[in-house]
């Protein structure tokens, strides 16, 4: 639970880094990094009571590997995103940053373990959090690189179009 806070409270902070930023206003780090920080640790928590209630072991198939990192990383990213959406939009947007951290960490999963069959082959993924320095690494890299692109890029401001400019083919 406790790599898990750090991992949220750190990929959410960076995020609202660039948000600061962005919006020349620290109080998305303030309020993100903390909220996340608490997701991560119910994330942990979830991942836990899977990686039991599955009963994963030396040589788990990765598909017991995904059962258990799914709600895990599912969580942590639903986390990532509320929080960094709580800290500087309306609750509907927060919700949507939730949905997308959701939909990414649940992607994370499901590449995690793949990737890690195929980069290195003799590691293990039989564990919730992944031993040996290289196999976390591309554990973090995965979670961090995929939570960190979909919920900046769901955070960015939608541009409208040009009030004035019709489409052709509609009726002015």
């Amino acid at each position: 639970m406790v790599a898990l806070s750090w991992l949220g409270g750190l990929i959410a902070g960076a995020i609202a880094i660039g948000e600061a930023f962005a919006r020349r206003s620290p109080r998305a780090v303030l309020l993100a990094v903390p909220l996340a920080a608490a997701g991560g640790c119910a994330a942990g928590w979830i991942g836990s009571l899977a990686y039991e209630a599955f009963g994963i072991g030396p040589l788990a198939s990765l598909g017991d590997t995904v059962k258990a990192q799914a709600p895990m990383l599912g969580l942590l990213g639903a986390g990532v995103g509320l929080a960094l959406g709580g800290s500087h939009l309306s609750l509907r947007g927060g919700l949507a940053l939730s949905g997308a951290g959701l939909l990414a960490g649940l992607l994370a999963s499901l590449v995690y373990p793949v990737a890690v069959s195929v980069l290195l082959p003799t590691a293990s993924t039989d564990s919730l959090i992944p031993q040996g320095a290289v196999n976390r690494l591309v554990w973090i890299g995965i979670a961090a690189g995929l939570l960190g692109a979909t919920v900046a890029g769901a955070a960015r401001p939608r541009q409208s179009r040009t009030p004035g400019r019709q489409r052709e083919g509609t009726k002015s």
